[in-house]
């Protein structure tokens, strides 16, 4: 079904660029808003910021394998699932910890972003 949903994309290869791009901007925005309002902050079932961070770094590290110059799209319903599980359980403590550290708000933005990729 993954394979078929991205052969059904005009450039599969630039949709998985598009995504791992996005993850990463997620994972500095992410990182920012740990450091600025404290990474021990509890999310969704007692899951801190900084752990929240690692498990979005992981999958940075696991779609693109800088050895093989390869892009792995099995890691792409991986990443569907956590964007899904962030905007369904953190979303709206992420973005009340942005406004609280003063910071744009740019983490809502990106996993809106990515969950419509």
């Amino acid at each position: 079904a993954l394979r078929r949903s991205l052969l059904a994309t005009t450039n599969p290869l630039g949709r998985v660029r598009l995504v791992a791009a996005a993850v990463a901007s997620l994972c500095f925005e992410l990182h920012k808003l740990a450091n600025a309002a404290g990474g021990e902050t509890l999310l969704f079932h007692g899951e801190s910021l900084f752990m929240t961070v690692h498990r979005w770094r992981k999958l940075q590290r696991d779609i693109y394998s800088r050895k093989a110059s390869k892009y792995d799209i099995s890691k792409v319903p991986d990443i569907y699932d956590c964007i899904k599980y962030d905007c369904t359980h953190n979303l709206n403590k992420v973005t009340q910890l942005a406004l609280d550290a003063g910071l744009e708000n740019n983490v809502a933005t990106t996993m809106k972003e990515i969950y419509e990729l």
